[in-house]
């Protein structure tokens, strides 16, 4: 629209914002980019620990510390998997013993799948479709992980 008290050819306001914004957001995704790659690098999560961790503070850093009691239902999900048994009756099993997910609720079979195909239980992150050393102790070795991946993947 031309407007007299504009001369042609230049650019409005309402551009010029539009303009800086669209700058402005780049800058800040880049950036965030450039976080979540370090943070990862650095060996810690770029989300919520999964079942059986916790995030901590020491001395104003981040570090992913064992939640032991959860981690005990965790190594235990992986053993029955490990006997065969199918993620129904794991859940099955875990849920009349007392198991439950982070947030206090019965575990869906879908929560329990994920757990048990989550390579952050070995020890590693996973960023942009790599596995990483994490800064974390893992609470399944690697065997059994693999004999579950393994077994699950039939």
């Amino acid at each position: 629209m031309n407007h007299p008290a504009i001369p042609q050819g230049t650019v409005s306001d309402e551009e010029l914002r539009r303009g800086y914004a669209a700058i402005y957001f780049e800058e800040v995704a880049r950036r965030t980019r450039i976080g979540m790659a370090e943070r990862a690098e650095a060996g810690l999560p770029n989300y919520r620990p999964p079942l059986g961790y916790r995030l901590a503070w020491e001395g104003g850093e981040p570090r992913v510390e064992v939640v032991e009691e959860a981690a005990a239902w965790v190594r235990e999900a992986f053993r029955l998997a490990a006997r065969g048994m199918t993620i129904r009756a794991i859940l099955k099993e875990l849920t009349t013993r007392g198991m439950r997910s982070a947030r206090g609720k019965e575990m869906s079979p879908t929560a329990l799948w994920k757990i048990l195909r989550n390579p952050f239980y070995v020890g590693t992150i996973q960023h942009q479709g790599k596995l990483l050393p994490g800064g974390h102790e893992a609470i399944v070795g690697r065997e059994l992980f693999d004999l579950v991946r393994r077994r699950s993947a039939r």
